[in-house]
């Protein structure tokens, strides 16, 4: 004899013989609902990371040494986009920034160190930086003496900033470019740190 609880399916009902109304098995989701299901993760995680480097950080790789040691060649960094939202740019900063080479089209952004700020006036003499009438001590970041392309004294106009690479020797920066003021337009984010699986580091930047 069958019990009250034994449910029976008839057709493609399932009828339980207590009495209770028939009830339809779940629906099967639509492929395209299942599909939604599988990839939307994905999609969700791509979107994310698409807005956050779009808005607030910037990502890159260095392929070169010249900002060597504190970033190394083929070193990865982070950059913070905002932090020049609220605050001016600081002497000794490094930062990423827009500045295509006509020389190498593979070449949009580059990774330097801020030396001087609008109004600052720097020279260079005898391997070292020389800031408003001050020998600068570099000696924390700087690899290699600081020579001059050409015996020049830069004056920082408003609105500008001048980058050199901490590698001084093998830095194609502002010491080498036909205007050497970098506008405060053209930077795209503070740097924050650096890592390299190849060179088995990670490192915070301030």
């Amino acid at each position: 004899m069958k019990s009250n609880n034994e449910v029976n399916a008839v057709g493609r009902h399932f009828i339980d013989e207590s009495g209770a109304q028939p009830v339809d098995p779940v629906p099967k989701p639509s492929l395209l609902r299942q599909l939604w299901s599988f990839f939307a993760p994905t999609i969700i995680c791509c979107a994310l990371v698409i807005v956050i480097n779009t808005f607030f950080l910037f990502y890159a790789v260095v392929p070169t040494g010249s900002m060597k040691n504190l970033i190394q060649e083929h070193s990865f960094i982070l950059a913070n986009r905002l932090a020049y939202t609220s605050s001016d740019v600081q002497r000794g900063d490094v930062i990423v920034f827009e500045h295509p080479d006509p020389d190498d089209p593979k070449v949009r952004y580059l990774v330097k160190r801020v030396v001087a700020v609008a109004g600052d006036t720097v020279e260079l003499r005898d391997g070292q930086l020389i800031r408003n009438g001050a020998v600068v001590d570099e000696s924390a970041y700087v690899l290699g003496e600081t020579f001059a392309h050409n015996q020049r004294t830069y004056t920082v106009p408003e609105g500008c900033v001048l980058v050199f690479g901490d590698n001084r020797v093998f830095s194609k920066d502002a010491r080498y470019w036909d205007d050497p003021y970098l506008s405060v337009e053209a930077i795209r984010g503070k740097v924050f740190c650096s890592f390299s699986i190849r060179h088995h580091y990670f490192r915070w930047i301030s």
